[in-house]
């Protein structure tokens, strides 16, 4: 598994705990190589040997005025800490690399000008719980992903629009990052504009966590109304 010096693995965390890890990523982790992760609340962190050494930009998220800057300032730290590395260096983030993940596309954007190669381990998504905690096969059924922050984004673009979300309300959705209240509000006002207030929504939080996986349907109007940590 030998890499020239330059190269930044990202390896992805998977959706829930250290049982779920690809062995190609618990290999990277258990190299000896240093290691960044994006946040450290991740609960395959926890169980990882050697983890409470590995250094993390929870402290950016806690001071960041905008995830815009706070995205950029993740590369810029990577991209240096490449340079002086004598060897590559890894990188963890949840789930997988290039789902959902804009530091991921970030640094692949930015890293080829500076003469840094970027690896990606896979990681399993939370689309892989989903099919385990809920009845709903994502292939035959006609799943739907969506961003939630994207139709937070929506939200604040287009206030007063109506039908252009891309999204259909024939098909299931399933809407992922919706981890806090403010995002979760928006994410209720643009879908409220396809279904009606009492259409029923299910919210799966800590999905694939034993003992703190937690399902509950609830209708749309109230898919904000939750204890102040985000539906999910």
């Amino acid at each position: 598994m030998s890499v020239p010096a330059g190269e930044i693995v990202v390896v992805g965390l998977g959706p829930a705990g250290a049982g779920l890890l690809t062995r190609d990523a618990a290999a990277w982790l258990d190299g000896g190589r240093p290691v960044w992760l994006r946040t450290r609340v991740h609960p395959t962190v926890d169980a990882l040997p050697g983890a409470a050494g590995w250094a993390s930009f929870d402290e950016l998220y806690e001071r960041a005025d905008n995830f815009d800057a706070l995205y950029d300032e993740i590369v810029a730290r990577l991209l240096a800490a490449v340079d002086g590395a004598d060897g590559p260096i890894v990188y963890a983030v949840p789930g997988h690399p290039l789902v959902g993940e804009e530091t991921v596309a970030r640094l692949r954007a930015a890293a080829p000008a500076r003469g840094v190669r970027v690896r990606i381990v896979p990681g399993l998504i939370f689309v892989d719980i989903l099919a385990v905690a809920l009845p709903i096969d994502p292939l035959k059924d006609n799943l739907q992903l969506v961003d939630g922050l994207e139709l937070a984004a929506a939200l604040e673009r287009e206030p007063f629009a109506g039908g252009t979300v891309p999204l259909s309300p024939l098909r299931p959705a399933l809407i992922g990052q919706v981890y806090d209240p403010r995002v979760a509000s928006a994410t209720k006002l643009v879908l409220m504009r396809l279904y009606p207030a009492d259409h029923p929504v299910t919210l799966l939080r800590a999905g694939g966590v034993e003992g703190a996986e937690a399902a509950r349907t609830v209708p749309l109007h109230e898919l904000d109304h939750g204890d102040g940590d985000g539906p999910d």
